[in-house]
C-alpha cells in the first residue's frame, strides 16, 4: 500500500504516462489529435512556409545576367587625346607664373601612384613644348599633329587611359585610379599674358610692340600708318583666309599676305568685324593651338584653304 501510494503521480512525475512534464515533451512528443473538422473530412488550411532560396533564385539570376553583360573591368575606355581650349575669367596669367604653379603641381602630388604622375608629366611636357615652337604642326589636320600622337603613345604605354579624349577632365590608370588635371596644367589660357623678358626680348627683335600695356592702340597706329604710306598695298602673293568669330560664330573674310604676322591678322579681323578695338582682343586659335603672335600663320603650319578660330576676349 505504502508502495502504491508512494508512486508520485502529478505535473512532476518521473513516469510517463501521467501529466506530460518538460522532459517528457522533449524525449516523447505527444501525438497530435485531429480535430473534428478532420475527422468529418474537411482540413484546416495548412501554413505555407516560404522557400528562402526561391524567394532569392530570380534576384540573383537577374545580377548575374547584368554582371555578365557589363564590361570587363580590365578594359577601360581610351578615345583619342585632343587639344583643350580655353579662356581665364577669374585671373590674368603670365607666362613665368604658369610655368612656376605647374612645377608646383606635379611636385606636390600626395594622391595616386608617383609614376603615373611622372608618365602624365612627361605627355604634358611634349605638348606644351609644340604650343611653344612655331610651325611644329606641319599637317593640315589633326592627325598629323606628331605632338599629341606622341603624347598619347607615352600615356598608352604606361597604361593610362582618357574616357573623353580631353587631359582637362582626367586620366585613369590600369586599376581604375582617377587622377584630375586642371586646365591650367593642361595648356595655356588663350588669353595669357606675355610679359616675360624673353617675350619682350623678341617683340623688341621683331619689331613689334607688346600688347599688354597699350599695345593694341599703338598697333592700330602702325597699320593705318603703313597704309597711308602704301605699305599695305596688296601684293601678288596676298591670299585671302576665312576666319570664325568665337562670339557669333560668324565667318570673317580677310585678305592677308604670307608674312604678316598672326598679331597683325588678328588687328584685320578685329578691323573688319567692327568690334571695339579698345575694349575687344582677338587671338587665332588653329587646330586647338594657339598660335603665336610673332610668327606668321605660314610657318605655323596653316593652311589657307581652312578656317581659323579668332578667339574673342575683353581686355
Amino acid at each position: 500500500m505504502g508502495c502504491c501510494f508512494s508512486t508520485p503521480a502529478g505535473p512532476n512525475a518521473p513516469y510517463p504516462g501521467g501529466a506530460p512534464s518538460g522532459s517528457s515533451r522533449a524525449i516523447n512528443s505527444p501525438r497530435l489529435q485531429a480535430s473534428a473538422t478532420e475527422e468529418s473530412g474537411t482540413r484546416s488550411p495548412a501554413v505555407v512556409q516560404s522557400d528562402p532560396t526561391a524567394s532569392l533564385a530570380s534576384p540573383t539570376s537577374a545580377s548575374s545576367r547584368r554582371s555578365r553583360s557589363q564590361q570587363p573591368l580590365d578594359q577601360h575606355i581610351d578615345k583619342p587625346l585632343r587639344r583643350h581650349v580655353w579662356c581665364s575669367s577669374d585671373r590674368t596669367w603670365t607666362r613665368a607664373q604658369l610655368d612656376k604653379e605647374r612645377t608646383e603641381f606635379f611636385d606636390t602630388r600626395v594622391t595616386g601612384r608617383a609614376e603615373v604622375w611622372q608618365t602624365v608629366h612627361a605627355a604634358l611636357e611634349v605638348m606644351w613644348q609644340s604650343d611653344a615652337e612655331p610651325g611644329a604642326t606641319t599637317e593640315g589636320d589633326p592627325e598629323g599633329d606628331t605632338a599629341l600622337a606622341t603624347a598619347q603613345s607615352i600615356l598608352r604605354a604606361a597604361e593610362i587611359t582618357l574616357p573623353t579624349g580631353d587631359l582637362a577632365k582626367g586620366v585613369y590608370d590600369s586599376l581604375g585610379h582617377y587622377y584630375p588635371l586642371p586646365e591650367w596644367i593642361v595648356t595655356d589660357p588663350v588669353n595669357i599674358s606675355e610679359t616675360d623678358e624673353q617675350d619682350r626680348a623678341e617683340d623688341q627683335k621683331g619689331g613689334h610692340v607688346d600688347d599688354d600695356d597699350g599695345a593694341g592702340e599703338e598697333s592700330d597706329e602702325v597699320l593705318r600708318k603703313r597704309e597711308e604710306k602704301g605699305k599695305a598695298v596688296e601684293s601678288q602673293n596676298t591670299v585671302k583666309i576665312r576666319a570664325r568669330l568665337s562670339e557669333t560664330a560668324r565667318d570673317i573674310i580677310v585678305k592677308i599676305d604670307p608674312d604678316d604676322s598672326v598679331r597683325s591678322v588678328a588687328q584685320k579681323i578685329l578691323y573688319q568685324s567692327r568690334l571695339d578695338a579698345q575694349s575687344r582682343k582677338i587671338k587665332l586659335v588653329y587646330l586647338g593651338k594657339i598660335l603665336k603672335e610673332n610668327a606668321s600663320l605660314e610657318s605655323q603650319g596653316f593652311n589657307t584653304t581652312h578656317v581659323v578660330n579668332a578667339f574673342v576676349f575683353s581686355r
